[in-house]
């Protein structure tokens, strides 16, 4: 049907862009994966084997890790019961990996990051987009001026709150993440992306 059809784009052109355009990943290289069994983490997996990578992927359990070996994953690391960079170096790849998909540690790491990258004058408001409602467990993602836009009545109250010239840090270049950018750079805000 037309509607799942066009979830599509998101995830291969966003995955097309990080691994392949920045990352520079080819055949014969490594890549590790967090969240392998995610939207992203899947699209990325059969990509990155279909060009030739070995694919190393973080899952929280034996079902997801099952399912992302099904998928083409050499190797997956359950994240909730070991060490997943011990794991990784196990395997002697770790030297090897040439492309890490990030995660944010703590919404007070990038804040610190952005307060440094553009002084103190930073209003609070951040977004944070993603394919689906999820609240990921970061210290600090439900503080006050932290915005997800996930929903229609998110972008809406974000839309509001970005006036021009407010200052916003957007967390997340990816496919949707770009339309956002361009949407909140025509409303007139200083924008700036943490990728």
């Amino acid at each position: 049907d037309m509607l799942r059809a066009a979830a599509l784009p998101e995830n291969y052109f966003t995955v097309w862009h990080n691994l392949f355009e920045r990352g520079q990943l080819k055949a014969g290289e490594s890549v590790l994966i967090h969240g392998g069994a995610s939207g992203i983490g899947t699209t990325a997996i059969q990509l990155a084997k279909s060009f030739g990578a070995t694919v190393l992927t973080t899952v929280r359990t034996k079902e997801k890790a099952d399912a992302v070996k099904a998928l083409g994953a050499d190797h997956a690391i359950i994240y909730k019961d070991n060490d997943w960079a011990a794991e990784v170096k196990k395997l002697s790849l770790a030297p090897q990996i040439k492309v890490m998909t990030p995660f944010v540690a703590s919404m007070k790491t990038a804040r610190e990051a952005a307060l440094k990258a553009l002084g103190p004058k930073l209003d609070k408001l951040l977004i944070a987009t993603g394919s689906s409602p999820a609240t990921p467990p970061i210290p600090g993602i439900n503080g006050p001026g932290v915005h997800s836009c996930w929903t229609l009545a998110d972008a809406r109250a974000i839309a509001n709150l970005a006036q021009p010239g407010a200052k916003v840090l957007q967390m997340g270049a990816g496919f949707i993440g770009c339309i956002i950018m361009e949407a909140l750079q025509q409303r007139g805000v200083e924008l700036s992306v943490v990728e």
